[in-house]
């Protein structure tokens, strides 16, 4: 399970916009050199785009905890390709 801390930026109507801090998830795990899902977080902090969640409590300036499966992430990320890959 990857899990990342991320601060509430925006909410409204059940939906939490966040975006993640440089000091949660990938850069902050001891392992990162030797983890190749170490890119993804490293390109996410490049990319710090807010991110919409379901979260109908959370207020601006709340700190979240995401999780993701791997397997999930990976599935993912294979759809992404591919599906790029025959849209050309």
């Amino acid at each position: 399970m990857i899990e990342a801390r991320v601060r509430v930026i925006s909410a409204a109507n059940g939906m939490a916009w966040v975006r993640s801090s440089e000091s949660s998830g990938c850069s902050a795990c001891q392992s990162q050199s030797s983890c190749g899902i170490s890119g993804i977080g490293k390109y996410l902090l490049r990319n710090r785009a807010a991110l919409p969640i379901h979260q109908p409590d959370a207020h601006v300036g709340d700190e979240l905890k995401v999780c993701v499966d791997e397997a999930e992430l990976l599935r993912a990320s294979h759809l992404n390709f591919y599906g790029n890959v025959e849209g050309t």
